[in-house]
């Protein structure tokens, strides 16, 4: 089905137990009038928690996006003199300007580009000029084997919680992605193949994570500010171009699960919890390529510290002197060896 402001519109995902299948999303866009047949405009929802709660520190400045259309032609772009800020606690409406590359032309193609300042993008709803919509959702990074952490956003009629893929353009000089070199800066994706238009459909996984349909890129050589003495709005078509495969990662992902050993401060200093069966302690530890906060299951019992992937048991009621537990009230490690570990979080967020 074409997706339609309003209605609900079905994304292909792959969920956690890698199947592929049907998300609906439900999103109603507010481009302003005189846009309207003329420009695009996203939706980048990041991966959110309820509002009353706060970030999980997977927020940062909003995306700069591309378009082009399905013959793979340069057809607009967001305002990349425009800097703003992405809570983690809401999503952000960026105008893909067409009015000067591709007027009225469908965008096909999507280059999300992540800056140095990290976020977790959980869903991207898209709008065409003529009121057409199409979806992508985060679970895809964690599928393709790249950076990922959970989100608390339910999205459509199902309520469905999807992941978020990390898009950080300084993961390598900063330090916090030297070891897996697993995040990307940036994606490019067919926004046409992710949208359940018709019954048939590729049903191999793997087509959804190969270019042409989504590319994850390490880094780009777009340098992403307008020169205001001849770019109004847009950057020029020289500056821009479609990645091929050649642009994506060239590295192969290790065989085992990897410590985060350079998670910034604001992660190391926070705890995330969440009483969600969807939302397991042990696959996040198990993960190759998870990345985040300390992180608490409640459905499970048990709590991921994610600095070193190590899966800890909540300690029993009334059993804390025996140790090899986490301690949820005091949000501590208890020793076999004696003694207490204290995680000394400056933010812990729980879920609901």
């Amino acid at each position: 089905m074409i997706g339609v402001a309003g209605m609900a519109l079905n994304v292909w995902t792959i969920f956690q137990d890698t199947t592929l299948g049907l998300v609906s999303l439900i999103f109603n866009p507010h481009l302003p009038v005189d846009f309207v047949g003329i420009n695009s405009q996203v939706r980048i929802g990041v991966a959110l928690n309820d509002k009353k709660n706060g970030p999980t520190q997977a927020d940062g400045q909003v995306p700069s996006l591309v378009a082009f259309n399905e013959k793979e032609w340069y057809i607009g772009a967001s305002n990349w003199d425009k800097k703003h800020h992405v809570g983690s606690a809401g999503y952000v409406d960026v105008v893909v300007h067409q009015e000067d590359m591709g007027p009225g032309q469908e965008p096909a193609y999507l280059q999300v580009l992540g800056h140095d300042d990290a976020v977790c993008v959980a869903y991207i709803a898209q709008t065409w000029p003529d009121g057409q919509q199409r979806g992508w959702m985060g679970d895809m990074g964690r599928a393709c084997g790249k950076r990922w952490f959970f989100s608390n956003l339910e999205v459509g009629e199902e309520k469905y919680k999807p992941d978020c893929t990390w898009l950080d353009r300084d993961h390598a000089r900063d330090g916090t992605d030297v070891i897996e070199a697993n995040e990307a800066a940036a994606i490019q994706i067919n926004m046409q193949a992710f949208t359940n238009l018709t019954s048939t459909h590729p049903i191999d996984p793997s087509f959804y994570c190969t270019a042409p349909t989504l590319l994850f890129v390490r880094d780009y050589s777009y340098n992403d500010t307008l020169d205001t003495w001849t770019e109004s709005t847009v950057p020029a078509r020289s500056r821009v171009g479609l990645w091929t495969p050649d642009h994506g990662f060239k590295r192969q992902l290790p065989a085992a699960a990897q410590p985060a050993k350079n998670r910034s401060p604001a992660l190391r200093s926070k705890l995330v919890s969440s009483p969600h069966e969807k939302h397991s302690a042990s696959a996040l530890c198990a993960s190759e390529t998870s990345h985040g906060p300390d992180f608490a299951s409640h459905a499970e019992g048990l709590f991921c510290d994610m600095g070193t992937k190590t899966l800890w048991p909540f300690c029993a009621e009334g059993k804390r002197d025996m140790g090899g537990c986490y301690d949820w009230g005091n949000h501590s490690l208890v020793l076999e060896e004696g003694g207490t570990e204290e995680r000394g979080y400056a933010h812990v967020e729980e879920w609901v």
